[in-house]
């Protein structure tokens, strides 16, 4: 990088993050997820507005094609890889003891059911015209029904904290229901954008991919189970614990990332398995290192990649209104309806089963960045990557008031306690 790369790269860094931590505020304000906010701020500094102006700040500002530069791609990108690694930390199975027969009707037909209907409007409806080759519509088909299946944790989270009720009976279910979802859509995903890669046979690739996915798995559980041993006959010998474990957590990211890359896993998946791996495998003590390495993923790369997305193309030119009702009204319609009736049928009371079917409805963060790295890798087109952002928007915006006013004025609210065990964030 040139010197004067160097000085726009460090600017953009800081206006980013500037718009980030003023329109993440305004959000909080306002009672919403600064995630929100940093998306709404992205696209307000972005070719939306800023970018549509005579000013011309803009393209002194980013002056690059694609507004982000390769360099603050990849600067993002490791940020993320930390980000998935929290989201993992932040499973724990046994969450839900004694709600298994909710958590696991509410997973299931919360899954079948959007992944049916997204894929179902991926078949009828082939909006998206990214491919040639007809063998390859299915592949935009399954990845609609997944981006509608999955529910978005980290925001999730936010929302059972802000309600209170993350220890409730409805908060685990939906807690333990989310982690399945997540864990199933990256897997179905990380299929998805390994064939996507492939050249050659697609039946070779679906196998190759499904067979590496499961390799990896087996072999990143077994790898953290071993680290687990030699943790626990090393943990006296190490002067300065926390850095120490700072270092090596990072470490093991960056590298499970790059073996993921060179078994053609998907990274983003990887390391979110990873995490999953050390939260219920590790048994991983050092809350203080993790505390860090969460600050560090949350509110400073985080931030950037929210607002990264809004730099990204322009929402107005791209939007395409009835694709974007339609997307939303089946994402909907898809997550409460599966999500609510799998809780009723595990026998939980119907006010709790809505609850839980519009706790789950949530696409957040998640639904965001499937959906952009899916743009990334030509699977689905702009204006249905816009419409996919707008859903991850407005779900996110609906979910926590419309479970608040399920719970309002009823005996519901005075629901069991669970023991949730310990979290590692601090927001």
């Amino acid at each position: 990088m040139e010197h004067t790369d160097m000085s726009l790269f460090f600017l953009q860094i800081c206006v980013m993050l500037l718009t980030a931590l003023i329109f993440g505020q305004i959000a909080k304000k306002l009672g919403q997820p600064s995630v929100i906010g940093e998306l709404l701020g992205g696209i307000l500094i972005g070719p939306t507005v800023l970018g549509a102006s005579s000013l011309g700040v803009f393209d002194e500002l980013f002056p690059m094609e694609t507004s982000i530069s390769p360099e603050l791609d990849r600067f993002i990108e490791f940020g993320m890889l930390l980000f998935m690694f929290i989201a993992g930390m932040e499973m724990k199975w046994n969450i839900a003891k004694g709600l298994k027969k909710q958590v696991c009707f509410s997973s299931l037909f919360g899954i079948l059911i959007p992944l049916c209907l997204g894929a179902g409007i991926g078949f009828i409806f082939p909006i998206s015209q990214a491919y040639d080759r007809s063998a390859e519509q299915w592949i935009y088909a399954l990845f609609m029904g997944t981006v509608l299946s999955i529910s978005s944790l980290p925001v999730i989270l936010k929302t059972l904290l802000d309600l209170n009720l993350l220890k409730s009976d409805v908060g685990a279910v939906i807690m333990s229901s989310s982690a399945v979802s997540d864990l199933i859509g990256w897997t179905i995903f990380s299929c998805l954008a390994s064939i996507v890669k492939s050249e050659g046979d697609v039946a070779a690739a679906v196998i190759g991919s499904m067979l590496k996915i499961a390799g990896f798995i087996v072999l990143l559980f077994i790898a953290v189970y071993g680290a687990r041993k030699v943790s626990t006959k090393m943990k006296n010998k190490i002067t300065r614990k926390e850095t120490a474990s700072i270092i090596l957590l990072i470490v093991s990211v960056l590298f499970t990332a790059a073996i993921a890359e060179k078994a053609e896993v998907h990274s983003l998946f990887a390391v979110f398995l990873l995490g999953v791996a050390f939260r219920n495998c590790m048994k991983f003590t050092n809350v203080g290192a993790i505390r860090h390495i969460y600050w560090l993923a949350m509110e400073f790369f985080a931030p950037l990649y929210f607002v990264s997305i809004g730099l990204k193309t322009n929402f107005l030119y791209a939007f395409d209104l009835s694709l974007t009702a339609g997307i939303l009204l089946i994402a909907c319609i898809g997550k409460i309806m599966g999500s609510g009736l799998g809780a009723a049928a595990g026998g939980m009371e119907w006010r709790k089963a809505a609850c839980v079917g519009f706790g789950l409805n949530s696409r957040g963060t998640i639904g965001i960045m499937i959906s952009s790295t899916a743009w990334e890798l030509n699977i689905i087109d702009e204006k249905v990557f816009v419409a996919l952002i707008m859903m991850s928007i407005i779900t996110s915006l609906i979910s926590g008031p419309a479970m608040k006013k399920m719970l309002e004025g009823n005996t519901v609210a005075l629901m069991k306690t669970v023991e949730g065990g310990e979290r590692y964030g601090t927001n």
